[in-house]
């Protein structure tokens, strides 16, 4: 992949390309010498404008939520994690510019320096177009708008490994177990695999689920989302087969009426 494909990918061509490698420049390869300037100021003024143009995406796509509902989801797209896993969508590991150290530490795959290079990108944009704000709503709508749409990504706010542990104590007395299962791919395109499980023998309950994702939170994150459902359609089941019962007993003729003795 080249700078060329990226530009692709964001639907945007740079007037100075100089920005767009300013941006994926990490300070550890200018502390080298071997750039004039890396992309902590961008990062900078990209968080602002990210915060904006967020802002702007929920409060559209989540119509009448209360305040505090936005504040929470927007504190959820806009954290660390979700900004890394963004830049892997779009492929800023391979083309960052790293110092021999942080090249041999990982750094291409390091949830900071990802999420740096995108709030980073984001502000390379905004200057290179003058300070626009619309060749920025594409690539937050395709990256951050495309989480928030995916059910179950982003769960209003609320961390779904939290809302878990709740609902498992509070029904069953038992907390979550995650354990790894599986990590594969390249090293800076590792997809991890974890498993959840609840389980309360006393009350006749296994739920296991797994979750994959570009990291092991991401993935544990996933696994959580998939044991919730099968504790809501458990739930249903359960429901549907009390009523049931429930219908069954109201057709059985439990007090007969007798005939009056003459």
């Amino acid at each position: 992949m080249t700078l060329a494909d990226l530009q692709v990918r964001v639907r945007y061509v740079f007037h100075e390309p100089t920005l767009l490698e300013q941006a994926l420049t990490h300070k550890s390869h200018a502390a080298e010498g071997r750039s004039p300037a890396h992309n902590e100021r961008l990062e900078f003024l990209g968080d602002s404008v990210l915060q904006l143009l967020v802002t702007h995406l929920i409060y559209t796509e989540l119509g009448d939520a209360p305040e505090g509902t936005l504040t929470r989801v927007r504190s959820e797209l806009v954290r660390a994690e979700t900004l890394a896993e963004a830049a892997r969508t779009l492929g800023l590991g391979p083309l960052m510019r790293l110092g021999n150290g942080e090249e041999l530490m990982g750094g291409r795959d390091k949830e900071k320096i990802l999420a740096d290079a995108f709030e980073a990108l984001l502000g390379a944009i905004y200057l290179d177009s003058g300070g626009a704000l619309s060749p920025l709503r594409p690539l937050i709508d395709a990256t951050l708008g495309a989480r928030l749409r995916t059910p179950g990504a982003v769960s209003l706010g609320r961390d779904p490994k939290s809302t878990l542990q709740e609902r498992s104590m509070a029904r069953w007395k038992v907390m979550p177990r995650y354990t790894p299962v599986g990590e594969e791919g390249m090293p800076h395109a590792r997809v991890y695999t974890v498993q959840v499980s609840v389980t309360a023998p006393s009350y006749e309950v296994a739920i296991v689920a797994q979750g994959s994702g570009p990291s092991k939170k991401l993935a544990e994150r996933e696994a959580a989302v998939a044991a919730l459902t099968q504790i809501d359609e458990r739930l249903a089941r359960d429901a549907a087969e009390a009523s049931a019962a429930l219908d069954a007993l109201s057709e059985l003729d439990l007090f007969p009426s007798q005939e009056p003795q003459a």
